[in-house]
């Protein structure tokens, strides 16, 4: 009868274990956050150089991970013509035993250049967000997929 009572409690705690994981995961609905990509400057020259302004507005309640790993930008697909640079990120708000968190309205930028030989015209630049928001109580939920949350940007290259 013992093995019983303690058999049910761990099937019990279980359940409450895969109960809190899957709430975790679907407790927070990624399309809350406001995400912003502009180029800046919207037009340049070939041989010239820019940066994706990237604006990420976290709700009230929540902080956004700021480590790598948690918070990725990708290019989907290929700019002919263009290069893309390290992603830089401001300082954390928040500094953690989990590490870094945003707060707020926060500005990354992805530097960009165009090559000499690029082809005058309009770009679309497809980013992908791997994101990983906490509440401010330390409950972390699964990150989102680059594939999942995505924006596109323009970008247009004037010929000579």
């Amino acid at each position: 009868m013992k093995r019983l009572s303690s058999f049910i409690i761990a099937v019990a705690v279980f359940a409450l274990l895969t109960t809190a994981t899957e709430s975790a995961a679907q407790g927070f609905d990624y399309a809350s956050i406001e995400i912003e990509v502009v180029a800046a400057p919207a037009a340049l020259q070939p041989g010239q150089s820019g940066k994706l302004e990237i604006t990420i507005d976290i709700p009230p309640g929540y902080m956004l991970s700021a480590e790598d790993g948690y918070l990725e930008i990708v290019v989907l697909e290929e700019v002919p013509g263009t290069a893309f640079g390290e992603l830089e990120k401001p300082d954390a708000d928040v500094v953690d035993q989990a590490g870094g968190h945003y707060l707020g309205e926060k500005t990354l930028r992805l530097p960009l250049a165009v090559s000499e030989e690029a082809a005058a015209g309009e770009r679309e630049i497809k980013l992908g967000f791997k994101l990983q928001v906490c509440d401010m109580a330390g409950l972390c939920y699964l990150p989102t997929d680059p594939e999942d949350v995505t924006r596109t940007a323009s970008l247009a290259v004037k010929g000579e």
